[in-house]
């Protein structure tokens, strides 16, 4: 049964990998945060692509506000205080505009194409 669960398949895209380490995050007792910053790593690119005519790098996500907080279950207050906690700790870059973010997650959030390439 076990193997079932990672059988490759279209609707399959890939893995994110999150470190042990993760419990000595600046951050990691406070959920809000938390939960961000996984969305934020399932979101990023990991290689380069376009979206909404917007080249996006590996680690990189175009997204909005209202899009964090639907997907992370964290109230506006909250995701902006964890955008905050998140660059002020080195894990993320965030540039804004009147329509949407573009957040790089830096560091150890970041799986790009050769580490994938690498282990398979």
């Amino acid at each position: 049964m076990g193997a079932e669960l990672f059988t490759l398949d279209p609707f399959n895209r890939g893995f994110v990998r999150f470190p042990r380490s993760m419990e000595e995050f600046p951050w990691a007792n406070d959920p809000p945060t938390l939960a961000v910053y996984i969305h934020l790593c399932l979101a990023a690119k990991w290689k380069e692509s376009s979206f909404a005519g917007t080249t996006l790098g590996a680690g990189q996500v175009l997204t909005s506000l209202s899009d964090i907080c639907r997907r992370s279950g964290a109230t506006e207050r909250q995701a902006r205080t964890a955008l905050t906690r998140l660059q002020a700790s080195g894990y993320a870059t965030v540039i804004s505009s009147n329509k949407h973010r573009i957040i790089t997650l830096v560091g150890q959030g970041v799986v790009d194409a050769t580490d994938l390439q690498a282990s398979s």
